[in-house]
């Protein structure tokens, strides 16, 4: 074990090294032997302007390195070789093709020498500043239900499903959906749960497990927060549960938390959303408003040009869409509304009551963009059964999902940012909301009816 004296020493160093390499006046150009990459140099100074207290406090940590072009093998065999390890979990570092990005751990005292690259744009914390956490703020409790509950009714959902079929059946039919799914970026799903292993189902369709980006052993299918998350969105009618707002669209789990305070099994969850190319995609995630690494967005951006995979859907990007934030309730210091929910692209959703009314607790502020159920409404839970009464913008935000869900079965050719704009438009003004947008509620309350007969 090292001994105290030696740990201030390495610390020392890497503090003085990361010092070096992040002080806005010096200029970092490539250094001893000409590089054999393939790579362009780069055409402005090295960024590395963003690393976490945490970072700095440990001598090291997971690092976003953003390249001129693609990270081949010389490229990444060049990083390994000047101190880029595997991220914790992986065995070696993460490539991200289509954005130019390596995912890794690097000491603190290796920025500078990756830095020097001619052909390293970027190198950055993958950490955040506080955390990324769940926008949930209660536990859930098992029970058991059967009626339509008053969040799917607050949404206009039985409407909505009546529209899709003539003969007033609750749930959609199945020529109703073309859907390339939803995608929900969370701590798992019961994919267990529908029609061909219990007699009681939940899930119309089995949704896809997409795999595991986090380092957190626990299977997939016990994912306690995402199992509820689905059934907001996509839950089937059965014996023991209501529906969700969009039964029979196919869900699409990708495990990436916990991530701790690495937000690189969330850019890899998003990674694996465009490859396969889902219709929308939910994040009831977020963290305490600090801005993350520079590659989150950048994940985030291309999906506004990625037509989702469905050949029935012609209409262009994937929509995202993130709870808006639980405040003060959710551990934090202040009520901003976290990230990704504060990113434009990001369709940030609050959480109402069964009165319409929100939590003074809460994120709140010019972010917000809808409002949907989300205090004390009930859940489906791991194994079948009701979580009741389960509150937080977690649950807001998959209703809006299945809402565009929705919309996009039935309107293929719509754009996601033209889905986005029906939205806004077709909102149930709330009382005392202001307009023509609330620092609470955004532009009012989700009306999944009413942008279904007017797109």
């Amino acid at each position: 074990m090292r001994s105290s004296a030696r740990m201030h020493f390495a610390l020392a160093l890497a503090a003085a090294a990361l010092a070096a390499c992040a002080d806005a006046g010096e200029r970092i150009t490539a250094v001893g032997a000409p590089e054999s990459v393939p790579l362009a140099a780069r055409q402005a100074e090295v960024d590395t302007s963003r690393f976490t207290r945490r970072f700095r406090a440990a001598g090291g940590g997971p690092v976003f390195v953003r390249l001129t072009g693609a990270p081949g093998a010389a490229a990444l065999a060049r990083l390994q070789e000047l101190g880029l390890g595997a991220p914790q979990g992986r065995l070696r570092p993460e490539v991200f093709d289509a954005f130019n990005t390596v995912w890794g751990v690097l000491p603190a005292g290796r920025v500078k020498a990756l830095a020097s690259l001619p052909w390293v744009e970027r190198v950055e914390s993958s950490d955040d500043e506080d955390g990324i956490f769940f926008q949930a703020s209660s536990t859930p409790v098992n029970s058991y239900a059967s009626e339509i509950k008053w969040n799917l009714h607050r949404v206009r959902a039985p409407e909505m499903w009546r529209d899709f079929e003539a003969t007033g059946e609750r749930q959609l039919s199945a020529t109703g959906w073309q859907s390339a799914g939803i995608w929900i970026i969370d701590d798992g799903l019961d994919y267990r749960l529908h029609r061909y292993t219990y007699t009681t189902f939940d899930w119309d369709k089995q949704p896809i497990n997409e795999g595991n980006f986090t380092t957190d052993p626990t299977a997939v299918h016990l994912g306690t927060h995402g199992t509820a998350v689905g059934s907001f969105a996509a839950a089937e009618p059965n014996n023991d549960w209501t529906a969700g707002v969009a039964p029979r669209a196919w869900l699409r789990i990708a495990k990436g938390l916990p991530s701790g305070t690495d937000w690189g099994p969330i850019v890899s969850s998003l990674n694996a959303a465009y490859t396969n190319g889902p219709t929308v995609i939910n994040m009831s995630l977020g963290n305490c408003g600090a801005t993350p690494p520079t590659t989150v967005r950048t994940a985030l951006q291309r999906l506004a040009n990625r037509t989702p995979a469905d050949a029935g859907y012609p209409g262009v990007g994937v929509s995202i869409v993130a709870a808006g934030g639980n405040g003060l309730n959710g551990g934090c210091t202040h009520r901003n509304v976290p990230y990704p929910a504060a990113y434009p692209e990001v369709i940030a959703v609050a959480a109402i009551d069964v009165n319409n009314a929100t939590n003074s607790n809460y994120a709140f502020g010019s972010k917000i963009e809808l409002a949907a159920p989300g205090l004390c409404v009930d859940a489906l839970a791991v194994g079948g059964g009701v979580n009741p009464c389960i509150s937080g913008t977690s649950f807001a935000a998959p209703h809006v999902a299945g809402v565009i869900a929705a919309i996009r079965a039935k309107h293929n050719n719509l754009s996601a940012a033209y889905v986005r704009t029906r939205l806004q438009q077709t909102a149930t003004k709330l009382p005392g909301q202001t307009l023509p947008r609330d620092t609470r509620v955004g532009f009012g309350l989700v009306n999944g009816y009413a942008v279904l007969q007017a797109p």
